[in-house]
């Protein structure tokens, strides 16, 4: 008999479905693709098209004629889904109700009713026992998961962490798919940011955001002050992402994720055994932890405090600058 896996459906036959999802997890030992749905029927073809291509024996994949048969379906244990975002909660919830399990890209809501209804499928997984989850790959990114690792060691010898600034700048969309950057990427840092220091109560300033920049700065209750900033202007397509941490006796640290470089006031520290980001990878233990949690060999890496903060936070400064929280209440 083979491993266990979960059979999923991707819902949402784009780009991002398809590098971020199907493709990196094409091989996995816990997850078995069986089908897809996307209003174009082309857009079906094409992806299933691509995907067969990538595998050494082919498979079976179903194309629904609806997300209401992809739902109905008894063979499909779990959802994918990568549409565009404001279809992204309604088809989430009604997955939900129909017994699926659910990871969801984000955002997970663009506005205030549809805050309302991820409160009601944050509550309806808890209810069912369904893993509800969304996409934060940088908590699997070699980078990242080394910094959260040694913070410890570095706090004993230098302090506190005062201030922590996250910057990336990425080359020019090739299309429009988002007029506030913001909007696109500030749940990547807000959830950067409790994954690394934990939760503390927060506020958070909107300074600036356009389709191609975007700054935002706060302040925590623990006294931790934090600035995210983000550009896309890159002539080539280059992801380049970087941490600045001051510490409490003045020691400065840079992190160059994209290429695995830190820096201790500018001095390179070597021997730290350091990756640089790798995308595949994280993509696809992102989704696995997905399957892991529904096989019961894992937990889910994000809580519904992290769905909730996560969504709410770019909400909130879309339609006002100036915004606070009190994790475990707000949510």
């Amino acid at each position: 008999m083979g491993k266990l896996k979960v059979r999923y459906a991707i819902i949402g036959c784009g780009e991002h479905g398809f590098q971020s999802h199907a493709v990196p997890c094409r091989d996995s030992d816990v997850l078995e693709l069986v089908g897809v749905f996307d209003p174009s029927a082309e857009a079906m073809d094409v992806f299933v098209h691509g995907y067969l291509a990538y595998l050494e024996e082919p498979v079976s994949l179903t194309k629904f004629a609806s997300e209401e048969e992809l739902r109905n379906c008894k063979d499909v244990d779990a959802v994918v889904i990568t549409s565009p975002d404001q279809f992204h909660i309604t088809s989430a919830l009604k997955c939900l109700q129909a017994g699926k399990h659910v990871f969801c890209e984000k955002p997970l809501a663009v506005d205030v009713d549809q805050l309302k209804l991820l409160k009601q499928s944050i509550d309806l997984a808890s209810e069912k026992g369904l893993v509800f989850t969304s996409c934060h790959p940088r908590r699997y990114d070699p980078p990242f998961v080394w910094m959260k690792n040694n913070l410890p060691r570095l706090v004993s010898q230098h302090g506190k962490v005062k201030q922590f600034t996250f910057s990336f700048e990425y080359h020019r969309p090739t299309k429009t798919k988002h007029a506030s950057l913001m909007f696109d990427h500030v749940n990547h840092e807000l959830d950067m940011l409790h994954f690394l220091f934990g939760y503390s109560p927060f506020n958070i300033q909107k300074h600036h955001d356009s389709q191609l920049e975007y700054e935002v700065s706060g302040l925590r209750e623990d006294g931790l002050e934090f600035r995210f900033d983000g550009k896309r202007l890159l002539a080539e397509k280059k992801y380049h992402e970087s941490i600045d941490l001051t510490f409490e006796d003045g020691t400065v640290l840079l992190l160059q994720a994209d290429i695995g470089h830190v820096f201790i006031d500018l001095y390179l520290l070597v021997n730290s055994d350091l990756e640089g980001t790798n995308y595949d990878v994280r993509n696809l233990l992102t989704t696995e932890n997905f399957a892991n949690a529904i096989l019961g060999i894992d937990e889910n890496y994000l809580i519904p405090r992290d769905l909730w903060l996560n969504n709410v936070v770019a909400v909130d400064l879309s339609e006002h600058d100036k915004a606070g929280y009190t994790p475990g209440v707000d949510c």
